[in-house]
């Protein structure tokens, strides 16, 4: 039983209550002015500056050919691609998207980044929802700053949860409703990477962004000499790991109330028609440009995982980067991710609902 016991606080002078008042006070008169800052900067300052790189950049942007087509990681949500991507960062080869780039990307290449970075920096959370770190430099999805832009991704569905299914049928599975939409869609992810390109000073782009494993066909019309790393994990942490995901990013990012999406028949529904397209369209990549590893694999041996991937693919350098990525790792030894607990029977069951993107079993493991 909850006990309230009463204190006898010390009696306070008038000039004592009004010394304690001043802190208050001007703590007060700091949030109203950086509240007021805040805004008149996002209304009056931010779309004056977008204007103003939209004139200069632009023709520049449209122009910009990519000395080497990107590597892409593929993989479905929670399969170790963020694990993957910040390893790989590592290596100063590769330009990557950041957070800043993401979440701003108006300024990619303007004067005024350098001032729009520090004010985001000092709003930006320190840890993901996954409690993997977080600052403007570290590495994001492009998907982000596709939604910032142009509003075309699958991410929208975050803000909309009563139309969670259609952003992602839409942007993942490009079910568009005629070829020109989808053409569309193709110039402004291109738009997005030539941006990316030249803020990181022409350096080949490492891109990871879940949404790309249900476009390689289009990806490959962009950047026919791409190349890709596919990273699968075991089905059944993937669905209670994703459902975990989606409820974190709705509680933060739902304008109207999520509690009647039903998210344990949508992550299998999806889960299975992504894998599935991404086995198809994988056959069109040229040979010696792809190269596919668990989750598992990159967890056990993540340095021999790398050299493997390196090897593949062709890419230089590794011996270079690898005291870099030894240095990452060791940052992570104190890294707890989520564990899930499962019956041979209930994995077998869980793997089985994934593979063919219908629900056979309660969803009410936390």
């Amino acid at each position: 039983m909850l006990r309230v016991v009463s204190v006898n606080k010390p009696h306070l002078s008038a000039k004592s209550k009004k010394a304690g008042l001043l802190p208050h006070i001007w703590l007060g008169m700091r949030l109203i002015l950086r509240f007021t800052a805040y805004h008149f900067a996002l209304f009056f300052i931010i779309p004056l500056l977008c204007r103003w790189e939209r004139g200069r950049y632009n023709k520049t942007i449209a122009d910009t050919k990519l000395q080497k087509d990107p590597v892409f990681i593929l993989g479905h949500w929670r399969s170790g691609t963020t694990f993957l991507h910040y390893l790989m960062a590592c290596d100063p080869q590769f330009g990557v998207m950041t957070n800043f780039y993401a979440f701003f990307p108006w300024f990619m290449d303007a004067g005024p980044k350098y001032f729009i970075r520090g004010v985001f920096a000092r709003f930006m959370p320190g840890k993901r929802w996954d409690n993997m770190k977080l600052t403007p430099d570290s590495p994001q999805e492009e998907e982000f700053a596709l939604h910032r832009l142009f509003g075309a991704s699958a991410y929208a569905g975050w803000y909309f949860p009563m139309r969670l299914r259609y952003f992602f049928e839409k942007y993942v599975l490009l079910n568009f409703d005629n070829e020109r939409a989808r053409h569309c869609f193709g110039q402004q992810y291109r738009y997005i990477v030539n941006k990316l390109a030249i803020a990181c000073s022409g350096k080949q782009l490492l891109l990871k962004n879940p949404p790309n494993t249900g476009r390689v066909r289009l990806l490959l019309e962009l950047f026919p000499n791409a190349r890709f790393i596919y990273l699968s994990r075991e089905p059944s942490e993937v669905y209670y790991s994703t459902i975990r995901m989606h409820e974190q990013l709705l509680s933060r990012f739902a304008v109207v109330p999520f509690k009647t999406m039903d998210l344990s028949v949508f992550v299998p529904a999806l889960y299975a028609r992504l894998i599935g397209r991404y086995k198809d369209e994988k056959t069109l990549i040229p040979t010696g440009n792809l190269i596919e590893v668990t989750y598992e694999q990159l967890i056990r041996s993540p340095e021999q995982t790398l050299e493997t991937i390196y090897e593949t693919l062709h890419l230089p350098g590794y011996s270079d980067v690898l005291p870099a990525i030894r240095t990452y790792l060791n940052t992570q030894k104190n890294f707890q991710s989520a564990v899930y607990q499962f019956t041979p029977s209930e994995r077998m069951a869980t793997a089985r609902m994934m593979k063919t993107g219908k629900r056979i079993i309660s969803p009410d493991r936390k």
